[in-house]
């Protein structure tokens, strides 16, 4: 009887960990920022034209709340290897208590594995929790065909963007064991792609206003703040 109740749990356990396992993890809360906090927004150059940092900032302000300082980070080109590489000179330095980090859409493109991919964000959460700072994980932006694209460029950029899915899985599963909270952007922007509406510019790398007004939401509502609104206008 012992023997079979025995067997009985291991299958029951075995059951619960692959259903655990097929199941996404459930993203940390986050907190709602305050005036003392000093958020540092990391990315490549979908950052570092500071539109969502500035709309962050701007719904907090129309909605009452406290407002942070917000540094911009980001740095054209790079990789998550880049930002991993350059943490403590541009992000540690601002002695931040929230980091956001944006990364992706360059790893992508120059063919960098799951695997590189998340050695370099392991690196960055780890850093970032060893100084205290909140981490709030961005999935990375979609990638679509730039205007006028050819059929051999079109299906590039589909590969590309099917890519980032698996960016995406590491995302969520570096958050689940850094206990951050997922800023839901990628999903914001395919949801918004569906129904038509135009998230992206020509370039189909760099996301319009529509597009950062959605990496602010998913970022607000990662940071508890899913009642403040974003702004109406700019």
């Amino acid at each position: 009887m012992a023997a079979k109740r025995a067997g009985r749990v291991a299958v029951a356990a075995m059951v619960t960990a692959t259903a655990m396992a097929a199941e996404p993890a459930t993203p940390a809360p986050g907190r709602a920022p305050t005036a003392d906090d000093r958020i540092v927004a990391l990315g490549d150059s979908i950052t570092d034209g500071n539109t969502y940092p500035q709309i962050l900032m701007q719904a907090l302000r129309e909605a009452g709340r406290p407002v942070p300082v917000v540094v911009c980070a980001g740095v054209a080109s790079d990789t998550a290897a880049q930002m991993a590489a350059r943490f403590e000179q541009d992000v540690l330095r601002f002695q931040p208590t929230v980091v956001t980090v944006s990364a992706g859409t360059n790893d992508a493109h120059r063919g960098v594995t799951d695997e590189a991919y998340e050695a370099a964000l392991r690196a960055i959460c780890e850093r970032g929790r060893a100084a205290g700072a909140l981490m709030v994980l961005l999935t990375p932006c979609v990638i679509e065909p730039r205007e006028g694209a050819d059929e051999a460029a079109t299906q590039k950029a589909r590969e590309l963007d099917d890519r980032v899915l698996g960016f995406e899985k590491v995302v969520r599963r570096l958050a689940a064991e850094f206990a951050c909270p997922v800023a839901e952007c990628n999903r914001r922007m395919r949801e918004a792609r569906d129904r038509g509406v135009k998230i992206m510019a020509g370039d189909g790398i760099h996301p319009d206003y529509m597009g950062q007004s959605l990496m602010a939401r998913a970022i607000l509502d990662a940071l508890a703040c899913t009642e403040v609104a974003l702004p109406k206008e700019f």
